[in-house]
């Protein structure tokens, strides 16, 4: 054990701290920057360590690193990593301030695994090199350009838990550009297996960036006064990040994998949560597999706050969330299996749910297998929920009020359930009700569609189609589905 009594110290170089060590801290115990980086290794960095076989099982607990703002300019630097991980196992930060982050990171972890970072303070961060997307905890694998120390033997990390923290601004800087996250990855490997829990997120740009990160729980966080509380993203094959783990590039597009997005509270932001996948020359990188459910989001500010919005994204579910006081609750395009189900939304400035006319070629100039079933919306500006460019879809017994409230005078019907340009899809058993609604459900340049057993005030049209009918779906003598209309 490495015991430092409480106290403000002058560090005048980096500790490099061995396996089986715990450094104690008390909670006043100050580590003041005193040289221009910053303050823990795990061991020494000019030791070449492979896979998970640097110092390991290191504890390092209380206290506060402070990166001395107010004296940078007697101890000048434009970056540091206040702590370094590199090829470790089992490793643990309990309890640690950390103030003032400049430029890189308060905590880079490298190749490593078995990682629990949890109650503590990241506050304060500055940008002296402008850099781009640079994270309070990085989470990356060991690859050539990451910390020096070790072999570049692009080992992942995997299994860590980030849980009870709190990212922040401080009374000298700004919030994080990035609190979790990445911004780099290698073709064909992923970075896996991070539980996310019960932190707090305050007044910085960026939550948590998943960059083409697999098995991640972000679960029961408070996101408050950010601008992108959660984003994944995906590598297009343009960039240097679709290289292999041998420099080579692929020229292939490649997603994240395997979300759970879970009981979180998010409240004014700009887009809450985002899943962009990329496209490139033909290779499509989706992200996959992604569940978003039981969260609570609040706008506040109508005019800016997207709550989901998601592209190129396949096999998502967006159940049991709260929508209050948003620009638009759900927007889409080119997204493939979206299951959309039991969703509450009250107050939306446009819709509550949007599918975008798409901007990609091939299977992605559709949106295709989307179930919108068993929504609530009250309160719209525009339509309730409104599909484009869906190919296969349902839209089942929602329940929609109070739609068309800003009466807008362009020319356009607005009302409950709208499709335009869809193919191959029921609208059925859905009801609508609102004083300035013109339609319960209206399709207009479709193909078989069929509307069926809708209820409300208002039109239930379908206009400009083939093979659709208000009506219901029959087999005949041979077998075959056809279709009977209703319409006296």
């Amino acid at each position: 054990i490495l015991y430092i009594p409480s106290g403000v110290f002058l560090c005048t170089g980096r500790m490099y701290i061995y396996s089986n060590t715990t450094v104690k801290m008390e909670d006043n115990t100050i580590l003041l920057r005193g040289h221009s980086q910053g303050f823990f290794d795990n061991g020494d960095p000019l030791v070449e360590r492979v896979t998970y076989e640097g110092e390991h099982n290191i504890k390092i607990m209380g206290g506060v690193l402070d990166n001395n703002l107010e004296q940078i300019d007697k101890y000048p630097t434009t970056h540091v990593n206040m702590i370094n991980l590199r090829h470790a196992d089992n490793i643990t930060i309990d309890g640690v301030r950390f103030k003032n982050s400049i430029s890189h990171h308060c905590i880079d972890v490298n190749g490593s695994k078995n990682l629990l970072i949890q109650n503590c303070i990241f506050e304060g961060y500055i940008n002296p090199l402008e850099e781009v997307d640079k994270e309070a905890i990085q989470l990356s694998g060991y690859d050539a350009g990451a910390i020096n120390g070790g072999v570049f033997d692009n080992t992942i990390t995997k299994d860590v838990i980030i849980k009870y923290n709190k990212f922040r601004p401080s009374a000298l800087a700004p919030g994080f550009n990035v609190c979790i996250g990445h911004h780099s990855a290698k073709h064909n490997v992923w970075q896996n297996n991070f539980e996310i829990s019960n932190n707090d997120f305050r007044e910085c740009h960026t939550g948590v960036r998943s960059f083409k990160f697999k098995n991640v729980r972000i679960i029961d966080n408070v996101f408050q006064e950010m601008v992108y509380p959660i984003r994944i993203s995906a590598v297009g094959g343009e960039y240097q990040s679709a290289n292999d783990v041998n420099g080579i590039p692929s020229g292939k597009s490649q997603g994240a994998l395997e979300h759970v997005i879970r009981g979180n509270y998010f409240r004014n932001f700009n887009v809450a949560v985002s899943s962009f996948g990329r496209y490139y020359r033909g290779s499509f990188g989706y992200n996959e597999h992604i569940s978003i459910t039981n969260n609570y989001f609040i706008g506040e500010d109508w005019n800016k706050a997207l709550s989901i919005s998601v592209e190129l994204t396949r096999n998502l579910h967006i159940n049991d969330n709260i929508f209050s006081n948003c620009f638009r609750g759900i927007q889409v395009m080119s997204t493939h299996y979206l299951y959309v189900k039991n969703n509450h939304m009250t107050n939306m400035k446009t819709e509550g749910m949007y599918i975008k006319t798409a901007l990609f070629p091939g299977e992605a100039n559709v949106s295709t297998h989307i179930h919108v079933t068993g929504n609530t919306l009250n309160g719209s500006g525009k339509n309730g929920i409104f599909l484009q460019n869906a190919n296969m879809f349902s839209i089942k017994s929602n329940d929609v009020t109070n739609t068309n409230e800003d009466e807008i005078s362009d020319g356009s019907k607005r009302g409950g359930v709208k499709v335009f340009e869809c193919e191959n899809g029921i609208i059925s058993e859905n009801q609508s009700y609102g004083k300035n609604q013109v339609f319960v459900a209206n399709a207009d340049v479709v193909k078989n569609v069929t509307v069926f057993n809708n209820a409300g005030v208002g039109e239930i049209t379908v206009t400009n189609a083939t093979n659709s009918v208000i009506g219901y779906n029959q087999v005949d003598q041979d077998g075959k589905i056809v279709k009977f209309e209703t319409v006296k």
